[in-house]
């Protein structure tokens, strides 16, 4: 049987664009620009009379495992209609594409699902209908999400109009760079910002009238997958800036950094201003008193009424008396003493010792709890109190007057040796040795008792901790 065109003059040939325009089925071409001989099938047009191996040169586009899919273009050689693309994963499971588009010899679209970045790489293979295929390797990867590190929920609390620099928010991408943004609607609080490389957020919370929750949600984004993650940052009412708004419970105090702060709770019946140490041996101290020797010379800072035992009246007002009042609110040589001692329970004391510039730290827990030294008053019923204290909870640097590990708390006003109340290290004698007392009725002997400044021994009350002249301080704490 002779093969030859309609014309009668055989097998038509030339590029691609001469192909005939209205080709009956089964008729040949020559094409010369595809360098083939191709049939008009009814199925699928023009085909290569034989099948070529298709060839896969390289792919473009992402699989998103926030999606779970992915739009992948494929480019390559001898494309067919009706060519499949799949995917293979590093465990030999091939996936087929949820659909292949046909738009060239040399370009085919596919659409991925199901792909696992547990599996990655995978390689990329286009077999046409007669069953020739092609294959790219180790080319789709899954742009795996970023995966948060950083738990979901509260940030922490703290104090209105403080600073904070909180820890940087962590989400990890095995193969991308994560950048952190505010999510749509969501807002920090105003003179806070969010690092959208570090992730750390940052700045000076706001003044606010109350407790304060601020909410929002932070994306963490690979530049294709986006994952959310809510948080919380709390603000809480700063108190105790002024006699009027005191900090009114410890619990609600512990929140707050060291500094000088206004105080009413458990039961003070009002508010006093003093320094707050949140920081020694686990914070939570309010200072009561400070006691001083400066240069050797007396100073009262006690107690210099003239109510005291020994003289023509005798009331309770050892640690009453708002002719001594002074201000606690900085760890200074002022003339400072509170009505803290009167109204509020603790269990330990902490003093705090500076000796012309050597500072040191001892801690105690008293022998009985709930303890207020309101018990120093010469009152019928706490005439004669004795706390002696032997547990040291905390230690630094170098003590002089307080180097003992134990410590009294004593009041004798009707027993020998009758010098009222003092806080002592506990010593053979068991008086003013090295200590604090509070008997002012103008006498320096033994006997007669000390005007509340510190002492070496009983030979004269204007001396130093170690029998100098030398200055000393000391600043007592209680909680």
């Amino acid at each position: 049987m002779a093969i030859k065109k309609s014309s009668g003059s055989g097998i038509p040939s030339g590029l691609t664009a001469g192909r005939p325009a209205n080709p009956g089925f089964g008729q040949l071409y020559a094409n010369g620009e595809a360098a083939r001989l191709e049939l008009f099938t009814q199925a699928s047009g023009w085909q290569n009379i034989i099948q070529e191996v298709p060839g896969v040169a390289s792919i473009t586009g992402n699989y998103s495992e926030a999606t779970n899919s992915g739009n992948i273009t494929i480019a390559g050689t001898n494309f067919v209609t009706g060519a499949i693309a799949s995917a293979i994963g590093t465990n030999g499971v091939e996936t087929q594409a949820t659909s292949t588009t046909y738009n060239s010899l040399v370009q085919l679209t596919a659409v991925f699902t199901g792909l696992s970045n547990a599996n990655e790489p995978y390689d990329i293979k286009v077999t046409n209908p007669s069953n020739l295929f092609g294959m790219i390797p180790d080319a789709l990867y899954v742009n795996a999400s970023p995966v948060w590190q950083t738990a979901s929920g509260t940030l922490g609390t703290f104090a209105e109009q403080v600073s904070i620099t909180l820890s940087a928010l962590s989400a990890s991408d095995s193969d991308s760079t994560i950048s952190y943004a505010l999510a749509s609607g969501s807002s920090l609080p105003s003179g806070v910002t969010l690092n959208s490389t570090t992730g750390v957020i940052s700045g000076t919370l706001p003044d606010v009238l109350s407790d304060t929750t601020y909410s929002f949600t932070i994306n963490a984004s690979d530049g294709l997958n986006i994952i959310p993650r809510s948080f919380s940052i709390t603000s809480i009412r700063l108190y105790g800036q002024s006699a009027q708004e005191p900090v009114p419970s410890k619990s609600l105090m512990s929140s707050y950094s060291s500094g000088t702060y206004w105080v009413k709770f458990d039961g003070m019946q009002d508010a006093i201003q003093t320094y707050f140490d949140n920081s020694t041996a686990g914070g939570g101290w309010l200072l009561a008193f400070t006691v001083t020797n400066a240069n050797g010379k007396l100073v009262n800072w006690w107690n210099n009424d003239t109510s005291m035992p020994g003289n023509s009246s005798n009331t309770p007002n050892y640690f009453t008396s708002t002719s001594t009042l002074g201000s606690t609110a900085t760890m200074s040589k002022s003339n400072a003493k509170n009505t803290l001692f009167n109204t509020y329970g603790f269990a330990d004391t902490m003093i705090v010792e500076n000796h012309s510039g050597t500072i040191g730290k001892k801690a105690y827990t008293l022998g009985s709890t709930n303890t207020y030294l309101g018990w120093f008053q010469n009152t019928a019923t706490h005439n004669d109190f004795t706390n002696r204290v032997s547990s040291v909870i905390h230690s630094e640097g170098t003590m002089r007057a307080f180097n003992t590990n134990q410590l009294d708390f004593n009041l004798q006003i009707s027993g020998a040796p009758g010098d009222g109340g003092r806080i002592v290290p506990e010593g053979p004698i068991n008086e003013c040795v090295g200590g604090i007392s509070t008997r002012t009725d103008g006498n320096n002997s033994y006997s007669a008792g000390w005007s509340g400044n510190l002492l070496k021994n009983d030979s004269g009350r204007a001396y130093a901790t170690d029998g100098s002249t030398s200055d000393h301080t000391a600043w007592i704490f209680v909680r």
